[in-house]
């Protein structure tokens, strides 16, 4: 009788296992960063619908005085909690959003967005509200 392979060796199955932690130990950490980003992007498209009300009321009034966040705007998000107006002056505005949900919960981190005249914005990296979004979750035009 000639015998024949059942299946894998148990050295075969450990080295399989053992690849497969490996790869797990690089996917999980870079996953979670991914969510993170994601979650922060959501802030930055929200933050983007005030951009046209915005320019509208500082080309009508020549200001930002008197500026609010129109009651029709959608400012909340499933990670965003609210979105509110941080310095306000006459020659300067600030758009913040607070995330308050996913993996930033505990940290309540905030992003933000200053104009000076209503057309160019740029983002703001230390918000007066909130703390700051750290450099590998912001996106490119906010590093």
């Amino acid at each position: 009788m000639k015998k024949t392979q059942q299946g894998f060796t148990l050295i075969e199955l450990m080295i399989v296992v053992a690849i497969i932690g490996i790869l797990a130990a690089i996917a999980i950490p870079a996953y979670q960063d991914y969510t993170k980003k994601a979650q922060a992007s959501e802030a930055f498209a929200l933050l983007d619908g005030l951009k046209t009300s915005l320019g509208e009321h500082y080309h009508e009034y020549g200001n930002f005085s008197g500026y609010s966040i129109p009651i029709a705007a959608n400012t909340d998000g499933k990670y965003v909690g609210s979105i509110a107006i941080g310095t306000q002056t006459a020659t300067e505005l600030e758009l913040i959003a607070n995330l308050t949900a996913g993996s930033f919960s505990t940290d309540n981190r905030a992003v933000a967005m200053t104009t000076s005249n209503g057309a160019d914005f740029t983002c703001n990296a230390t918000p007066t509200v909130g703390t700051t979004l750290e450099d590998p979750y912001r996106p490119r035009a906010c590093q």
